[in-house]
């Protein structure tokens, strides 16, 4: 069988692809992304579309479960950020990489966003691989036999890369320096200036988010990016600047229901929702693989309607969520949650 001669893998391209026992690297990252794209098939199905025997298919699976450490740990994952070459790397422990187009990167982030907790494939434990493609927005995973090929970053330019470039530049390195920024707070339409010192960057619902110690109010706070904006470059910290920064700030991720706004202690508090007609039946079946909060459970199954149960620190901050669904959910308690869903309901009704 001959092997075809192929630069890149670029699964948006309208010809046709060719596959063969050559093209090791390229029939993985199609394997990779059929799985991530839920078309769970058996191996022989596999074996037919990339024009490989089962034995084959097979040590392919194994390479995916073992490039991405399924027993839960992810510590053959580094991602370091060159400030010369402008572009990140993400070294494994097989120092591996893959040369991938920007879109190809798109198309893999979207896939594992959607289905990083889907159960019954080889990638189900890919919520660590998530994180980190949505933080970088492209990733290298193998190397061809010849030779390195390492994966730069995207051409485009964006207000959103800016940012991201200003903020690992604050992060990475021996010493941290602050940020100054203008930055438009939640729900308030006023711009308040402050001097942050950023620790850690996270997404959660395609929204990036910055973990970063305010100066001013001496307080470890997570800021939204895209309502943010950065004056000028990166500063060095004074030494008063230096003294106060947290000696080990918790840099866990935390679920936006349970996020202070002003860095208080909130006890968590006890939500019950009720879903009707086809909300309900949608939220049945997405709760089996979707974790909307690590507290969810059904409470009570009906015909018509279910009963969901979270346990929430903040939870004005799921107003959104609630509210995207219409008419077809209801808040049980508590009454506090209803009433400023009701105002805000009356706010959007006044629009129209």
């Amino acid at each position: 069988m001959t092997d075809p001669v192929s630069t890149n893998v670029n699964f948006l391209r309208k010809k046709k692809k060719t596959y063969g026992p050559g093209k090791k690297l390229e029939n993985i990252l199609n394997l990779l992304y059929m799985l991530l794209n839920k078309e769970n098939k058996s191996v022989k199905e596999y074996a037919g579309r990339l024009n490989c025997t089962i034995s084959t298919i097979r040590k392919y699976i194994d390479e995916v479960r073992y490039t991405y450490d399924l027993d839960g740990q992810y510590k053959i994952f580094d991602i370091e950020y060159d400030k010369i070459e402008r572009h990140y790397r993400l070294r494994t422990a097989r120092d591996v990489f893959v040369k991938c187009l920007p879109e190809e990167v798109e198309a893999l982030y979207m896939a594992v966003k959607y289905l990083s907790g889907l159960k019954g494939t080889p990638l189900e434990y890919l919520n660590e691989l998530e994180l980190k493609l949505k933080r970088y927005y492209h990733e290298e995973l193998k190397k061809r036999r010849e030779k390195p090929i390492y994966l730069s970053a995207p051409k485009t330019r964006s207000k959103l890369s800016d940012l991201l470039d200003k903020i690992n530049e604050a992060m990475i390195g021996k010493d941290k320096k602050k940020l100054i920024i203008n930055y438009v707070k939640t729900r308030k339409k006023s711009t308040e200036k402050k001097e942050i010192v950023p620790y850690s960057l996270m997404v959660c619902d395609y929204e990036w988010y910055i973990k970063a110690f305010c100066l001013e109010d001496k307080l470890l706070k997570t800021y939204v990016i895209n309502q943010m904006d950065i004056v000028g470059s990166p500063v060095e910290l004074s030494k008063y600047e230096r003294d106060i920064l947290p000696d080990n700030p918790d840099l866990s991720v935390v679920h936006p229901w349970d996020w202070s706004d002003k860095g208080e202690v909130l006890e968590p508090v006890k939500i019950r929702l009720k879903f009707r007609g086809i909300k309900a039946e949608e939220m049945r079946k997405k709760l089996k693989y979707r974790i909307e909060h690590t507290s969810q459970h059904i409470e009570e199954e009906h015909d018509d309607y279910i009963i969901i149960f979270f346990e929430v620190k903040n939870p004005f901050n799921m107003i959104p969520w609630i509210l995207k669904h219409g008419s077809l959910v209801t808040v049980i308690e508590p009454e506090e949650l209803r009433i400023k869903i009701k105002e805000e309901a009356n706010k959007i009704m006044a629009l129209y």
